[in-house]
């Protein structure tokens, strides 16, 4: 029987021997199948077996296992003791080591676990030479080290990949994205999300029945094959990364190592030199995906010596904290994280944040400070907000450190130039994007420099070049020194001069200025030093460069040096940290060197003062015969506890970039005192602290420091960081700090840290770092405040207003809300709310509004939002507006009436809210009235006027009968008279009061009465009538005022009026019986009778006839002679005077009272004749005294009006006579007004003309002319004469001039007796009292018409007086 390994040879010997097609696919399929199976017989252990072999069974420690596999002698050994400093045994014989060393490798503050796995030779995977249980091992590593030799054939690499395979172990790959579960029944479920050019269901059918499964579902997710399909099914492979390790590099050629460096994940080494271990370890880790966070007691610095090391796809807070203790979670609060994760320093995160690598943690847990320290200890940890912004620069500068190093930095206004260790100058934009790149040296770029107007960048390096290189034109500069040079500035004006000046310096310690003239290139020495040249920064027309001596300043305007600032006394040696300068402005100079900062002042010297130095300040007076007109003095000076790496001033502090602390200072200077063994200085280099960049302010106190773990700053030493300055792009770099312009420039300054393999941006914190650093903290109403004075262009955040957009505004806002609204606090969501949701029309708008108000639905307190609900510039659908109105109907009335009042009617359906009000109306025993006045307002807004009136009257509304009036609203308010008499009573306060105090004719003066009757027409009376019959003083009121006027109307109701008079006003009740005929007399005889009112039974007895039955009554029940005696004289009937004399013959009042008030109504003589003479009458001379006093005074009277008359006839006769003997003027050019011819000028037949007395004048002729006669109606003595004779008489009459003056005395005669025949009267003026009669009459009624006629006739003589006007009479 053949054995397993047979089997699988015969396997692999026919796939060999199968071509590869897609006929021959399922057949492969299965035999791939079975040499899977047969593999994993040979990977599982016999039951009977003894166990793993002795030496291979080790412990896991550290964080990470990395296993070294290979063939025997290839370095594994000794890369071993390298690396770990572990023994491991070292021959020249093959299979030195036959067991598994462990080591332990501390890299990156991580420990990881070392295997030096003994060799493996070519078949291992079928166990030869112990090789499974060495593969066995290599299975549990998180990395394998494949070493080889790179003098030994590279097919090893192959076998040793073939030997991985076999077991299980698959190298640089991902598992493949295959889901499969198999289940009981079915059949086989293969479904793909993207094609399939490898397999099909064929395929797959043929490996599952290999298998045999039958039943399974399979969803490919990725183009698998075959081998990726079996793994999965077999469910034992293991994906682990892999570093080929190819050692011995020191015995090859550098061609071949070129070659080399070509193959993949593959890292050249020498073992033996110690060669290329820092790309090893780099490797390393990256294939480890490890990620590193730094823990961070309260109270205390980050620890970097123990960092927690976590799975780069496990790196959650929640991770963090179970990795450390699983028990901090359940007091877990929050965390506060500093780093490439965090948005900004400190950052205030849950559980869920995903940290990076190097990031800081602090855990705080959810205990509050216990005292007043620790209470400033968290506010100083939580509460302090960091000044400055970090960003890792990203774009393509990653890839450039990949495989090269920074050196150096400097920004230029709108780029980076950066110089490499390979010789590499690159143009990077602020964002890490490559722009451009050119190879400038062949070894470490040490300086680089830019002009002012970015247009030519110069370089130094090791190589002894300095290389001006234009950027948009191809002139480029090479200057070779021949020794490194370490520093070199361009003149700022570089590009704008001819000169094209530059200075540099280096080792040979001379400052060199190269320049072009009118004969060729020079180069001038400016200064020579005892030791190198380390910094040069150019200013405008300063140079300050640094050496051994001190800081130099040179001035190339006058040619000479300026002054000289010494290094500070206990300085470190020059040589070990690079001095750093930083111009602020054309007279300010920063200098940090090591653990010093001095800031220099320029100040001008007046020429006539003598040159003077002070050793304290550090000043050296100028060179020259006439000495710089300038001078340095050191205005500040501090030692610090760190190393300055870089610096530069922001607003009123300096910004120092440190590298160190006081021990570190202290150890440094310890090493340089070789007071420190070698191998302590070695472990201190691979465990340096993260450099810091700290804030200092004018008072040299710390402000604020934030930690930078910057890629590989355990490795990194102070000169190899850098800080580079930008200066805002919109100030130029000449305008003086003191300058308008310095506060808003300053907000947009930037600086940038170098490191070797990491570029950091760093910018002022703006108005979206302060808000975002607040709502981290739930600050959101300091946030929402901070955006809003922004808005406003108040505050320090004012410049910054654009960082933050409308639509992040209203986001914070709204997450504010949510918060408030989920503590409880609806009323001030709600106006938050009002103060961020936008209010533009749109449906982003609208729908933000409606998700908020169904939230505050949802929580019932729609009436805290509903005040900020917008009406005007957008509108919700009505059914928002409807919901709002109907919650707030049954919890707040008074809220809803003002919205009801103020939304505009398009917003909501009127009648359903009138409907909703009334049903809550019914339901509600209190704000009646609000609501009633809700409703008035709806129905008016519904155009329902006869509701609407109804709620107003009811509500007593002001003026609302004088909007009837002026809107004709009568038709509405028919029906309502009872509403409008009671509107009425409001008016006159008779609500709740006694109406007997309000006298009838001011109630009946009131607007509503008024109206009732005013507009009868409209408002019928018999319909008021009924709709007050059970509110009689109502309508008692009513009939009173409609009375007055128009009797005529309440003519239907007067019986009904008789009744209202005698119940509410009997002292009215005779009048209104004197005034009104429409009355019946029995039914008005009964209800006096009823109530006892005698004068009122009286007069309605007279209007009956029967004057004897009232005359009884008044002398019976009322004992009023005076009134008895009126009562007959308005009767005038003798038999009545005759009844009433004789029932007052025997009772004395009564004959006194005839005597007295009788007058010529009665006889005196008759009654005194029924005296019966028994009778005894008190007072009876006194009265019969006054009769006969009575009758002579008449008598007297009638004689002196006799006089009176005779008087007044004679006056106005004398009166008369005068005016007839008067003259009257007549004027030359008057015109008769029948001819209209003057007068002068007689028509034919006339002589003469007539005048009257009214002044009007006509020809004779004229006037006696027939239809002038008749027009005036001449009454002649033959009023019967025709026009004829008329005409006749008048030619007869009037006789020609000839015979009139013959018969002068006849003529005379004539005319006499036609004015006496005919009486002829002034035609105009009986014109003019005809239309003027005409005009009177028009206006008046029948009744004054006829009195008018009787009063004419007495007014006739007051009539001539008022003349008519001087007008042509019309024939």
């Amino acid at each position: 029987m053949s054995t397993t390994f047979e089997k699988i040879k015969e396997i692999e010997t026919e796939m060999a021997r199968t071509q590869k097609n897609k006929a021959t696919a399922y057949h492969l399929g299965t035999l791939k199948a079975k040499l899977a199976k047969l593999k994993r017989e040979l990977l599982t252990p016999s039951k009977s077996g003894g166990g793993p072999g002795e030496g291979f069974d080790v412990a896991g420690t550290g964080v990470a296992r990395v296993g070294f596999i290979g063939f025997p002698s290839v370095g594994k050994s000794t890369l071993m003791s390298k690396m770990t400093g572990t023994f491991s045994e070292v021959s020249e014989v093959e299979f030195t080591t036959l067991t598994t060393v462990p080591g332990v490798l501390q890299y990156k503050g991580a420990k990881i676990q070392i295997l030096d796995l003994p060799g493996i030779i070519e078949g291992a995977k079928d166990g030869k030479g112990r090789g499974r249980q060495v593969i066995a091992v290599a299975r549990t590593c998180s990395l394998i080290f494949i070493v080889l030799d790179v003098l030994k054939p590279l097919t090893h690499k192959a076998v040793i990949e073939r030997e991985l395979e076999g077991v299980g172990i698959r190298m640089n790959k991902e598992p493949p994205n295959i889901v499969f579960r198999k289940k009981d029944k079915g059949g086989i479920n293969m479904t793909n999300t993207v094609p399939l050019t490898h397999l099909d269901k064929d395929v797959v059918r043929s490996i599952l029945n290999e298998y045999k499964i039958a039943s399974a579902d399979i969803a490919f997710r990725c183009d698998a094959t075959a081998d990726d399909l079996i793994d999965v099914i077999e469910g034992n492979r293991v994906y682990i990364p892999a570093v080929y390790v190819l050692n011995k590099i020191d015995q090859i050629s550098i061609e071949e190592l070129d070659l080399i460096y070509k193959i993949p994940h593959a890292v050249p080494i020498s073992a033996h030199h110690e060669w290329n271990f820092d790309e090893l370890l780099e490797k390393m880790w990256e294939y480890l995906n490890l990620v590193r966070i730094y823990t961070k007691p309260k109270g205390q610095l980050p620890d970097y010596s123990s960092p927690v090391v976590l799975k780069q796809d496990h790196t959650t807070i929640a991770e963090f904290c179970n990795s450390i203790h699983k028990g901090i979670l359940r007091e877990f609060s929050h965390a506060l994280v500093w780093g490439a994760s965090a948005k900004h320093n400190p950052q205030k995160v849950g559980k869920d944040h995903v940290l990076l690598d190097e990031d800081v943690v602090s855990i705080q847990d959810s205990e509050r400070p216990q005292s007043i320290a620790d209470s400033a200890e968290y506010s100083d940890q939580e509460e302090e907000e960091p000044a400055l912004r970090y960003k890792r620069l990203g774009g393509n500068v990653h890839a450039l450190f990949e495989k090269d190093t920074a050196s150096t930095l400097i920004a230029a206004e709108r780029f980076l130039v950066l110089g490499t260790h390979w010789g590499n100058v690159i143009i990077i934009d602020f964002e890490g994007n490559e722009v451009k790149k050119w190879r400038a040296h062949s070894t470490s770029v040490n300086s680089v420099s830019v002009d002012i107007d970015n247009e030519y960048v110069a370089s130094a390096g090791d190589d002894g070049r300095v290389v001006v290189h234009g950027l948009y034109t191809d002139d480029v500069t090479i200057v070779n020194y021949s020794r490194p040079v370490k520093a070199v500035a361009l003149d700022p004006y570089y590009s704008r001069k001819a000169s094209r000046r530059f200075v540099s310096g280096g080792f040979a310690g001379q400052l060199i200025m190269y320049e072009k003239k009118w004969f060729g290139k020079s180069d001038s020495i400016l200064f020579t030093s005892t030791g190198p040249i380390q910094t040069i920064k150019w200013q405008e027309n300063l140079i300050a460069w640094a050496c051994d001596e001190g800081v130099q300043i040179y001035n190339t305007d006058r040619g000479a040096r300026i002054s000289q600032i010494a290094r500070p006394e206990g300085s470190p040696r020059p040589d070990l940290y690079l001095c750093r300068l930083h111009w602020k402005d054309d007279r300010t100079l920063l200098i940090g060197w090591a653990n010093f900062v001095q800031m220099v002042v320029l100040k001008e010297r007046l020429q006539h003062r003598e040159q003077q130095s002070s050793p304290a300040l550090g000043l050296v007076g100028g060179e020259g015969d006439s000495g710089p007109l300038l001078y340095a003095e050191v205005s500040v000076i501090f030692r610090t506890d760190f190393i300055v790496c870089g610096l530069a001033l922001h607003r009123d502090s300096f910004l120092v970039f440190t590298y160190g602390d006081h021990e570190m200072i202290e150890s440094m200077a310890a090493e340089n005192g070789g007071q420190v063994p070698k191998e302590e200085r070695q472990h201190r280099a691979r465990n340096a602290p993260p450099p810091e960049l700290r804030m200092i302010n004018w008072n040299i106190e710390e402000v604020s420091s934030d930690v930078l773990p910057l890629e590989g700053f355990q490795l990194l030493q102070p000169n190899d960081y850098g800080l580079a300055y930008c200066a805002a792009r919109a100030q130029s770099t000449s305008k003086p700090p003191d300058s308008d312009s310095s506060t808003k420039t300053s907000e947009a300054d930037a600086w940038f840290i170098l490191s070797p393999k990491q570029l950091v941006s760093v910018r002022p914190r703006g108005l979206a770092d302060h808000v975002q650093w607040l709502t981290e903290r739930d600050e959101y109403q300091q946030a929402l405040e901070a955006i809003e004075e922004a808005y406003r262009g108040e505050g320090q955040w004012a410049m910054c207003r654009d960082q933050i957009k409308e639509a992040e505004y209203q986001s914070i806002g709204q997450t504010y809300a949510q918060m408030l609204m989920d503590s409880g606090s609806s009323a001030e969501a709600a106006a938050i709310c009002a103060r961020v949701l936008p209010r533009t029309n749109t449906p982003e708008a609208t729908e933000a509004w409606e998700s908020w108000i169904f939230a505050f639905a949802e929580t019932s307190s729609l009436h805290e939002i509903a005040p900020f609900i917008p009406t005007d510039s957008m509108q919700l659908s009505s059914t928002v507006y409807e919901m709002v109105l109907a919650f707030l109907l049954t919890s707040d009335v008074a809220e809803f009436k003002r919205l009801i009042f103020t939304w505009p009617a398009s917003l909501f359906n009127a009648y359903s809210v009138v409907l909703a009000i009334e049903d809550q109306y019914q339901k509600s025993t209190t704000d009646k009235q609000s609501l009633k006045e809700i409703m008035a307002f709806l129905y008016d807004r519904l155009n329902q006027p006869s509701k609407s009136l109804r709620c107003h009257l009811e509500l007593y509304t002001p003026d609302i009968l004088g909007r009837v009036c002026r809107e004709n609203l009568f038709d509405a308010v028919r029906d309502k008279a009872e509403l409008v008499l009671q509107y009425d009573d409001h008016t006159l306060g008779l609500l709740d009061s006694n109406h007997s105090d309000v006298p009838l004719q001011t109630r009946c003066q009131a607007e509503g009465v008024q109206l009732l009757t005013d507009n009868a027409d409209a408002i019928p009376s018999s319909s008021v009538v009924k709709q007050l019959v059970n509110s009689p003083e109502h309508l008692h009121v009513y009939l009173h005022t409609l009375l007055a006027k128009d009797p005529h109307l309440g003519a239907p109701f007067a019986d009904l009026q008789v009744e209202l008079y005698a119940e509410y006003n009997p002292e009215r009740l005779l009048n209104f019986l004197r005034i009104s005929t429409y009355y019946s007399f029995e039914k008005a005889l009964e209800i006096c009778e009823e109530r006892g009112l005698v004068p009122e039974m009286v007069f309605i007895l007279g209007r009956m006839g029967d004057n004897h039955r009232a005359l009884m009554l008044i002398i019976d029940q009322l004992r009023d002679v005076p009134r008895a005696i009126e009562f007959a004289k308005e009767q005038n009937d003798p038999e009545l005077w005759n009844d009433l004399v004789m029932y007052s013959r025997d009772k004395p009042e009564f004959i006194i009272g005839l005597l007295e008030l009788g007058g010529t109504h009665t006889n005196p003589t008759k009654v005194i004749q029924n005296i019966p003479p028994e009778l005894n009458i008190p007072g009876i001379r006194r009265a019969l005294t006054n009769v006969l006093h009575d009758y002579h005074l008449q008598v007297e009277l009638c004689t002196d009006c006799n006089h009176v008359l005779d008087g007044d006839c004679k006056l106005l006769s004398d009166g008369l006579r005068r005016l007839q003997h008067q003259g009257m003027e007549v004027e030359s050019d008057q015109v008769c007004l029948v001819c209209q011819l003057p007068l002068e000028n007689m028509p034919e037949g006339s002589s003469n003309v007539l005048a009257f007395w009214c002044g009007h004048i006509y020809h004779d002729k004229c006037i006696l002319h027939p239809d002038v006669q008749r027009k005036t109606q001449i009454n002649s003595l033959g009023n019967s004469d025709s026009t004829d004779d008329l005409l006749k008489r008048s030619q007869r009459l009037v006789r020609s001039p000839a015979e009139q003056r013959r018969m002068l005395m006849q003529a005379k005669l004539d005319r006499t007796m036609m004015i006496r025949q005919y009486n002829p009267t002034c035609p105009v003026c009986v014109e003019y009292d005809q239309k003027k009669m005409q005009q009177t009459r028009s206006g008046w009624s029948p009744s004054e018409r006829k009195d008018r006629e009787q009063s004419n006739e007495s007014d006739n003589a007051e009539d001539l007086a008022e003349l008519p006007p001087m007008q042509a009479l019309t024939i």
